[in-house]
């Protein structure tokens, strides 16, 4: 997954070799924020959005266990009351990245870099940024350590830092944090809780290893 760059995550983002941009450009200060809900066996997912920039992702869960808020352009802000509901014009914008969320939870491989999304990354370091980049080349079935992210961002010390960088992730399974696990083959954390790192990784067919990387 990983194109010119205002801090959003144009087009194909998982492709190598592209870049992110430093903002999310040309959207009005002070644009209301939007969701969009998703239905998959396994409960409901919420996409945030402002204006055209999409804001958060938060997987899916049965309603009972649905967390009230999730993080949204640098602050707490809720995924239900307090975002407003969408438009038709919005809900159009959202279908294709809906879509491919219940693809993606159907069971259907789904690689999310066709998708035309804009990401907010406003608020990145340069070394963030690197490490996003990097992550978002890491394609479905595939996994790789934290010490090997951490190289192919250009900071092969870094590896403690990727895992900060990656348990601070606003767009789970879009940018694919579930993908980078411990060099003894182990988890590692997972923002959303390992059951669901371990769900993510069954529905993609992994069966973690040792990996031969630190």
């Amino acid at each position: 997954m990983c194109t010119n760059l205002d801090k959003s995550l144009p087009a194909s983002p998982a492709q190598p070799g592209r870049s992110l941009d430093r903002g999310a450009a040309g959207e009005p200060p002070g644009e209301t924020a939007w969701r969009v809900f998703y239905d998959t066996r396994f409960g409901r997912g919420i996409l945030a959005w402002r204006g055209g920039i999409l804001m958060g992702h938060e997987l899916p869960a049965p309603a009972s266990k649905k967390s009230a808020t999730a993080r949204s352009g640098g602050r707490e802000e809720s995924f239900g009351k307090a975002l407003a509901s969408s438009k038709p014009w919005q809900r159009r914008l959202a279908a294709p990245v809906v879509a491919s969320l219940e693809s993606y939870f159907a069971g259907v491989r789904t690689d999310f870099e066709a998708l035309s999304l804009s990401l907010d990354f406003d608020s990145l370091t340069d070394f963030e940024l690197d490490v996003i980049q990097a992550l978002a080349g890491v394609g479905y079935g595939n996994v790789l350590s934290y010490g090997e992210l951490a190289r192919r961002s250009g900071h092969p010390r870094a590896w403690r830092a990727v895992g900060s960088v990656m348990a601070r992730n606003r767009y789970p399974l879009i940018l694919p944090c579930h993908r980078v696990v411990r060099s003894s083959g182990k988890l590692g954390n997972f923002s959303s809780g390992t059951e669901w790192k371990q769900r993510l990784l069954d529905l993609e067919g992994v069966h973690l290893a040792r990996l031969e990387t630190g």
